[in-house]
């Protein structure tokens, strides 16, 4: 429900997509409106159309990118060994 409402404020306030990422599922939903949708998953690339003509972002990098972060992340957390 919660993201629901989020969308349509969005979209209220004139934005063209909304992208969902679900790390979990490794997946994005692309709304183009409220309540219309389309799914992408690892193999897919998206683009931003005519909002951002030319920009494209592979999924399968976007989460290779994000796993590097939560490994670095870890590490850092990591006490020394003394």
């Amino acid at each position: 429900g919660e993201m629901e409402r989020k969308r349509r404020e969005y979209f209220d306030a004139g934005v063209k997509f909304v992208w969902m990422v679900d790390p979990p599922t490794r997946t994005i939903s692309v709304f183009s409106s409220p309540e219309d949708s389309r799914d992408f998953a690892e193999g897919d690339t998206l683009d931003a159309g005519h909002v951002l003509p030319g920009f494209t972002l592979g999924i399968q990098e976007l989460f290779s990118e994000l796993d590097r972060g939560d490994r670095t992340q870890e590490r850092t957390l990591d006490p020394p060994m003394a």
